[in-house]
């Protein structure tokens, strides 16, 4: 066991795979979790535990508790918790699979702090990257981090994760420019120096665009759609990929739209006077037509259906919900929440059980002033009911919901929230960018809000998405001065 000098330098452990065992021990030289196997097997990986910057998250921790789970396919969870002492700590922990590790969670609790520091990995291969970062943090804050950066300063880019790559579309870089090329960041190196694949150029370039994967690996199959064309890519191979266009989606497909992801089934298309279900294959399967005609609306997957709500002029209704399953395409849609403004812009959050969701936020499509107030959906769909709901602490429009797993370290517990970032407000007569983190939990069908600490960078136009179980991360966007290449961790 390796045992190492407080240092401002990252953890540093080991990991021996296949009855060896896993050493943790900080170290001077880098924080890593080393995966290898035994001498003379295969290069090691080294799994580094950090700080937002890259620097040692125990610094300054003289007595607390390091817990570590580690995830992987075919193999009972590992779960170890060692003491940190004077900034640094000791543990081994056994490993007897060399299957693919479903997440790395790490804990660290300071017995003088009660607000633990937690991170997480995404799913990976342990023996197809060179090091692998866990950055921790502090639930409820968003740090910067210090890498990587976008290639690109860029606005309303659409991100997705799939498998482990991020991938990066369109977007607005400064003067309006479209952009052709797709970049491919990876989520498992934060803080590492910017290290990007940039695949073969799309055929049309993009502006303001979204994007989602139609289904886990193996599938590979990334549904785009912007404001100039909508496609399939191929996520497969991203040095050989290729973008399909898709042309038999209906009018309103656009960066308008929404899209909501199916899973198995592939994802849907929502905007316009259509919802077009697209299949894992990129073949669009049937469609749906909308209750009204829907711009920039809020739609979630709520129980066996598609909760869709504003986006639709005055005199409309707020809500539809519709069944997402083939055999019921032909089915009516229920329409309701007639009482309630119309708003554009929205964002819905979803109760851990499907069984309730909550519109806040958005604009009016008559003045265009930000809309108060909550409106909670349940019963659907025996017999859709829209309420007002709670108040709402702070308003905005253009937010993106993430929704985040439940939480425990030490004595601190977080129930599975949704965390609604950024997007535009208003002060003084204009419209600036947000910095508004948004937490939505359950009790029962009731929402309840708690602002968290905010975005360090006020911005709209960004993208967002879940980064292991219970972290978002937040991208480009334009902020108060300028557009944005930076991203941003809300814990």
């Amino acid at each position: 066991t390796v045992r190492a000098r407080r240092t401002a330098l990252p953890l540093r452990a080991r990991f021996l795979l296949a009855r060896a065992l896993v050493q943790l021990a900080t170290l001077a030289s880098a924080a890593a979790l080393l995966l290898g196997c035994e001498a003379g097997g295969a290069t090691a990986l080294s799994v580094e535990i950090v700080d937002e910057t890259g620097g040692n998250p125990v610094v300054g921790i003289d007595r607390g508790i390091l817990t570590l789970r580690i995830a992987q396919s075919g193999s009972t969870d590992l779960l170890e918790s060692v003491a940190v002492a004077g900034g640094s700590f000791d543990a081994s922990v056994p490993i007897a699979s060399y299957g693919a590790i479903t997440t790395i969670e790490v804990t660290i609790v300071d017995d003088e702090s009660p607000t633990p520091l937690v991170g997480a990995t995404v799913p990976f291969q342990p023996f197809g990257y060179a090091r692998v970062r866990i950055v921790v943090g502090a639930p409820g804050t968003c740090v910067p981090l210090s890498n990587p950066h976008l290639p690109v300063a860029v606005d309303s880019p659409a991100l997705v994760l799939h498998g482990v790559n991020l991938l990066l579309f369109g977007g607005l870089s400064t003067g309006d420019t479209h952009r052709s090329e797709v970049h491919v960041l990876s989520p498992i190196e934060l803080t590492l120096p910017t290290r990007t694949l940039v695949p073969p150029a799309l055929a049309t370039p993009m502006g303001r665009a979204h994007a989602v994967s139609l289904g886990a690996p193996p599938n590979t199959s990334v549904l785009v759609v912007s404001d100039t064309s909508t496609i399939v890519f191929d996520a497969g191979d991203v040095m050989g990929a290729r973008d399909t266009p898709i042309t038999t989606l209906p009018s309103g497909a656009d960066e308008n739209a929404v899209l909501v992801a199916l899973g198995d089934l592939g994802a849907a298309v929502v905007g316009g006077d259509h919802i077009a279900f697209v299949g894992p294959d990129g073949a669009e399967t049937h469609r749906r037509m909308l209750g009204f005609h829907r711009t920039r609306p809020a739609a979630v997957r709520l129980g066996d259906g598609i909760l869709v709500a504003g986006g639709a002029a005055a005199g409309s209704m707020l809500f539809e919900w519709h069944p997402v399953a083939f055999a019921a395409r032909m089915d009516a849609p229920e329409l309701f929440g007639d009482a309630f403004a119309p708003r554009v812009g929205a964002s819905l959050a979803v109760s851990p059980t499907s069984e309730a969701a909550v519109l806040v936020f958005g604009r009016s499509p008559v003045d265009d002033a930000l809309v108060p107030g909550s409106v909670v959906v349940t019963g659907c769909p025996t017999r859709c009911v829209a309420i007002a709901g709670p108040d709402v602490p702070e308003l905005a429009s253009g937010a993106i919901a993430v929704p985040r797993a439940s939480l425990a370290a030490g004595t601190f517990r977080r129930p599975a929230t949704t965390l609604i970032v950024g997007g535009d407000t208003d002060e003084g007569g204009l419209v600036i960018p947000s910095g508004v983190a948004l937490s939505v939990r359950w009790e029962g069908a009731t929402p309840v809000f708690e602002l968290e600490d905010g975005l360090v960078t006020p911005r709209s136009g960004h993208a967002a998405l879940a980064l292991g179980a219970s972290i978002v991360l937040v991208a480009g966007g334009t902020g108060p001065t300028r557009v944005l290449d930076d991203l941003e961790l809300c814990f």
